[in-house]
This record gives structure tokens, C-alpha cells and sequence, in this order.
């Protein structure tokens, strides 16, 4: 039995997720919750692989390149259960000393620089761009997964898989030692949009069914999605147009979370670079077959 790197990334994560719950001292019931949930995970990986090496089948492959993304899902909305106000006793969570040290930038980029002024200045067509591409996040990770099958590259998967994790997972582990709430709920409507599209409702109803609450230090968001652009350029090469293509999306989601008021400029730049920390790594991680490809 041999795990994958990307699965190998996903135990560990998930190790750390309850590791970080004993550490925050979090209720014994959220604990248990946790400890449960986070052993079966890793249980799921290595009967996965282990019944794959066992009896190899096609079908098990399918099921071991589509469970990152599921654990990516799982791994987000269990990061709500380390929420200060739900784990603490006390009076919830108020502070704000994170928020007024970010928002500053926000000022100066939308409002002193004029950046929400030249997003609107063509009426509802680019705000409208910037909402679909936010919302598009959501779809680009099994896109991807789709794309390498369609290319015939399924055997550079790992790649890709451990690159969108280390980048996307990075950003997760860092949420409950910066408590935050996004800049919509601090500062409701100040350097909001002008412009409000049928995209942007859309994207306030996800959140606010599936939003968490724990913080929005780095932006999942954006380090999910450049991860992935640098994830397929790590699968397909950089020669590939796709991993180009990719990046341009990465950059609209980022003018997104900041135009819409999802994330703070902080958020966003930092969710890219832990994207650019994990890609360096998932280079390390892969070098000797890099160096073979270019033989």
C-alpha cells in the first residue's frame, strides 16, 4: 500500500485539525465531534489505497482523484467548529482589533485609489464578471480534475491534487489564530458596491447558508484557486495554455473578494501567497519528476 502525496497531505491535515481543537481547548463535545470525524477521514484514505493495491480497479482511481476535493469541503466547514464564540464561554466573540488594522488598505485601494470607481466605470459588466468568477470558485477544483482526464494526463494527478491542497489546506490551518469576521458583516455598507447584480445576491445567499465564522485570514477563496492554476501548470506543463488561462481567472477572483467586500485586501494577498508557497513546494516535492520531464 503506497498513499499518494496528496493523500499523505490530507492525513496530515486532518491530524493537525484535531491536534489545533486539543490545543484551543476546545469543549469536550466539539472535541469528540472532531476526534470522530478526523479518524474516519484517515481510515477512508488508507482503506482507499489499500484496497487499490490490493485489487487494483479503475473505479477505486476516480474515487482516490475526486476525495481531496470532498475533504477540501469537509475540511472548510469543520474549520466553523473552532468558532471562538461557539467554543468559548463567555460573551461571544467582538472584537474587531484584526478587522481596523485590514480595513485600513481597503480605504485607501477602493475608496483613496478609486479602484471600486474603475470597476464600475463601464456600468454592470465588470462587477457582473468579478461576481461569476467569485462565485465560480465553487466548480473549479472538479473542473480541473476534468480537464486532466480530458488531456489524458490522469497520471500527473497527484501533481495537481498535492499542490491545490498544500495551498488551499495551508490557508485552513491558519483560521482559528486569526479570528475574524468578513468586512460586509464589520462595516456593513461602507465601500460596498455600487453596482448590485442578480450574481452578487446569489453570492451573499451561498455565504449565508454555508459561510463560517471562524475568520477570513487567508482567503480560502483566492489561495484555492491560484493553488489550482499552479496545480495544473505542476500536471500539464507550463507550455500548456490552460495553467495561463487559470491564473487570469485567479486574478479576477481576487479583485472579487475585495471589490464585493468578502475578504480585505490583506485576506486576498495573502491567501495568493501561501498559493505561490504551496506551488514551490509541490516543485520540491515533485523535482526528480520535473527533472525527468525535461530530459
Amino acid at each position: 500500500m503506497r498513499l499518494r502525496r496528496s493523500e499523505q497531505i490530507a492525513v496530515v491535515y486532518y491530524l493537525y485539525a484535531f491536534a489545533a481543537a486539543v490545543g484551543l481547548a476546545l469543549p469536550t463535545e466539539r472535541l469528540q465531534l472532531i476526534g470522530g470525524v478526523n479518524l474516519a477521514v484517515i481510515a477512508a484514505v488508507l482503506l482507499l489505497a489499500y484496497a487499490q493495491a490490493t485489487k487494483p480497479r479503475r473505479l477505486l482511481g476516480y474515487v482516490r482523484d475526486l476525495l481531496p476535493i470532498a475533504l477540501v469541503l469537509l475540511a472548510y466547514q469543520q474549520m466553523g467548529w473552532f468558532t471562538l464564540s461557539e467554543s468559548r464561554s463567555g460573551p461571544p466573540y467582538t472584537a474587531t482589533m484584526l478587522e481596523e488594522a485590514w480595513v485600513g488598505w481597503d480605504r485607501v485601494l477602493l475608496g483613496e485609489w478609486r479602484l471600486r470607481e474603475a470597476i464600475e466605470a463601464f456600468g454592470v459588466l465588470l462587477p457582473s464578471l468579478l461576481e461569476i468568477s467569485y462565485t465560480l470558485t465553487y466548480l473549479v477544483a472538479p473542473f480541473c480534475v476534468a480537464l486532466i482526464y480530458s488531456l489524458g494526463a490522469e497520471s500527473s494527478m497527484d501533481r495537481f491534487l498535492t499542490v491545490y491542497l498544500l495551498g488551499t489546506l495551508g490557508s485552513y490551518t491558519m483560521y482559528p489564530y486569526f479570528p475574524s469576521e468578513p468586512p460586509r458583516a464589520v462595516y456593513p455598507g461602507e465601500l460596498f458596491p455600487n453596482v448590485d447584480t442578480g450574481f452578487r445576491q446569489l453570492n451573499w445567499w451561498i455565504l449565508s447558508g454555508g459561510g463560517i465564522h471562524t475568520s477570513v485570514f487567508p482567503s480560502g477563496h483566492v489561495s484555492s484557486v491560484f493553488a489550482a492554476s499552479a496545480g495544473l501548470g505542476h500536471a500539464l506543463g507550463n507550455q500548456s495554455p490552460w495553467p495561463r488561462a487559470m491564473m487570469s481567472y485567479s486574478v479576477l477572483v481576487l479583485m472579487a473578494t475585495v471589490y464585493g467586500r468578502y475578504h480585505y485586501t490583506v485576506d486576498g494577498l495573502a491567501g495568493a501567497a501561501v498559493a505561490f508557497a504551496a506551488a514551490a513546494a509541490g516543485r520540491a516535492l515533485f523535482q526528480g519528476e520535473f527533472q525527468g520531464d525535461e530530459q
